[in-house]
């Protein structure tokens, strides 16, 4: 008789307590005890493939369920990255070699032999237990596969267990169409940042692991930093660990542009940013530059990189909100910084990288200084040509020369604050002077350099 004892205990997550992200293990075991089958949905770095280990690893958090229904669990777990190539060949034979079904495998290249292989194997396991078929990072898998794949997979279930096996696909984003399965499915679980109940646990086992203990001052400000991500947390610590607690900067602003130069927390913030789809990255751009509008996906809501707060939606974790904005948000092109006036109010808005700035210039004729700069944003003007623009036709005596000079003084103490918001990688002046020429007003503002030295 086919058994999985021990099967998984070499999986570092067998060693986790039975706590573990309690919340996302109680969303599975509600409906695997009604031997419903599940998606799981997590983006990089939340800890689903981590989840889906810890399951097969600890089938008694299954068997121990009072409204568990069957004799015992049999887990057959397969991770489609470690396929190769991704293909149902390739699936069948990890399955036979799992269920130990023969010592030829490597050598058979028969899919429909090592279909009937699985199945001889799926008869011999006691009737009364049920099967749960895991399949990990199965994006790879499905988009090779064809409807006839599904459809073996439901004749196994229906012919061969009678109805005793279920499964769970675990992917970024709920699989499609799941053809001859699809019925099976009516449940999703998603698996998003760490809940306050995994907070000492995590911070436990990671600060063991690490050899050293974090204050709980910095434990609190890297959980609000990182919203609670597990795989941004993680290299949170490992940079901590790196950097040394006495050399770690307690203040939240200079904290984030530290960790940001770490390598492995750009590559987390970059991989979340390509997860999405291109209304939701948008979405985010709105959120970040305060124009947001309409309802965010389901997806996005349930992937927990939004939070409802007020007066809005707002992005779960304050690190990945910099990156984003720091390095080509929302990594696109570019753009130059828009200035947008009004001269009823004069009011001024700076609009750059999805964030938005603004002030008021009460004082007349500076307001009319950056009018004058702002017909052609970037573009030299002469003094003469600015002087005759903000006097119109009034005379232009020399000493027009020192006012103009005091104008844009003005003019600099007003804005050059608001563009240090917008980047922070702007050292000098927005108003160039160039000596003898003129003046402009830089729009071109410097992205933000990842690859510069760490600090």
């Amino acid at each position: 008789m086919v058994s999985d004892t021990g099967m998984y205990q070499h999986f570092k997550e067998a060693t986790l307590p039975l706590t573990y992200r309690r919340r996302e293990v109680d969303c599975l075991l509600n409906p695997l005890t009604m031997q419903r089958s599940v998606r799981v949905a997590g983006l990089s770095g939340m800890g689903k493939s981590n989840l889906l280990r810890f399951l097969v690893s600890h089938p008694q958090r299954l068997e121990d369920d009072p409204n568990f229904l069957a004799k015992s669990v049999y887990f057959l777990y397969l991770d489609c990255n470690k396929l190769n190539p991704v293909n149902s060949l390739s699936f069948y034979r990890e399955c036979a070699f799992r269920l130990s079904v023969s010592q030829d495998l490597p050598t058979i290249a028969d899919e429909y032999l090592l279909y009937k292989q699985v199945e001889t194997a799926l008869r011999q396991i006691d009737p009364g237990t049920l099967v749960i078929w895991v399949v990990d990072q199965a994006e790879p898998l499905y988009a090779t596969v064809s409807p006839e794949f599904f459809r073996q997979l439901r004749n196994l279930r229906d012919e061969v267990r009678a109805g005793k096996m279920i499964f769970i696909f675990g992917s970024q984003r709920p699989l499609g169409n799941l053809f001859e399965l699809e019925k099976l499915f009516n449940w999703t679980c998603w698996v998003g940042p760490l809940s306050a109940e995994d907070r000492e646990e995590f911070f436990t086992r990671h600060e063991k692991r690490l050899g050293f203990r974090v204050e709980e001052a910095l434990r609190n400000l890297w959980w609000q930093l990182t919203g609670a991500h597990p795989g941004l947390l993680k290299n949170a610590l490992e940079w901590t660990k790196w950097r040394g607690l006495a050399d770690i900067e307690r203040d939240e602003i200079q904290l984030i542009r530290d960790a940001l130069h770490y390598e492995p927390i750009q590559k987390y913030c970059r991989t979340l940013w390509d997860d999405l789809r291109p209304a939701e990255q948008n979405f985010l751009a709105e959120i970040g530059s305060g124009r947001e509008s309409g309802t965010p996906s389901h997806q996005l809501k349930q992937s927990g990189l939004l939070r409802h707060g007020w007066p809005g939606w707002q992005i779960f974790s304050p690190l990945w909100e910099t990156y984003l904005r720091q390095n080509i948000w929302p990594h696109l092109e570019v753009q130059p910084m828009q200035v947008e006036l009004n001269r009823t109010t004069r009011q001024v808005k700076l609009h750059w990288q999805g964030q938005t700035v603004k002030t008021i210039i009460s004082r007349n004729l500076v307001f009319s200084l950056l009018e004058a700069l702002s017909v052609a944003p970037g573009q030299l003007y002469s003094k003469d040509e600015l002087i005759n623009t903000i006097y119109k036709d009034e005379l232009v005596p020399a000493v027009f020369d020192d006012a103009l000079f005091q104008l844009i003084a003005g003019l600099r103490k007003s804005l050059d604050p608001l563009v240090n918001q917008l980047c922070p990688e702007m050292t000098g002046s927005c108003l160039q002077n160039i000596r003898g020429v003129g003046y402009k007003l830089v729009v071109d503002l410097p992205a933000y350099d990842f690859d510069e030295a760490q600090t």
